[in-house]
């Protein structure tokens, strides 16, 4: 009985923490949307279930954020492909998206290659991620920004 019971002490002296192991990317971009500057930032993350992005845009004051996130679920009858819509301001701003064919490097969060994440804007493409680009033009019916938006801010957690 005495040796029952220490084993018992020693198993929660040491617990164990179930923790999930998570990797991301966060990318930040200033996209032309609505006729203002804004602030997109691009938020790639994976743990051991699955794959996820959420695109969220800032509103001209920075005080808020609307938000799209998209799961990439490895599930064959998922599609991987589509769009959402999001309502920016007063003002519709859609997400599309095509994973079908895309690649991960060393398994990370973020595709390397074969995808395109396209947010538009007043039928324009005011963002356009992944190298698909005539892929997502097509689809989107919609034409190229004036002006590009840029990245200017890139971080990798792992």
């Amino acid at each position: 009985l005495r040796s029952s019971q220490s084993t018992a002490e020693k198993i929660t002296e040491d617990p164990v923490t179930y923790k999930t192991a998570q990797s991301s990317v966060t990318c930040i971009y200033q996209a032309h949307i609505t006729g203002f500057w804004r602030n997109v930032r691009v938020l790639w993350s994976k743990n051991l279930m699955n794959h996820s992005l959420t695109v969220m845009v800032t509103s001209v004051q920075g005080d808020m954020s609307y938000c799209c996130k998209i799961d990439l679920k490895p599930w064959h009858f998922w599609n991987k492909r589509g769009y959402k819509s999001l309502e920016v301001e007063g003002n519709n701003v859609d997400v599309y998206w095509d994973f079908r064919s895309a690649k991960f490097n060393n398994n990370g969060p973020e595709p390397s290659s074969d995808f395109y994440v396209a947010l538009v804007s007043e039928e324009e493409v005011v963002l356009l991620i992944g190298d698909h680009k005539k892929k997502a033009f097509k689809r989107t019916k919609s034409r190229p920004a004036l002006v590009d938006a840029a990245l200017f801010y890139k971080k990798e957690n792992e």
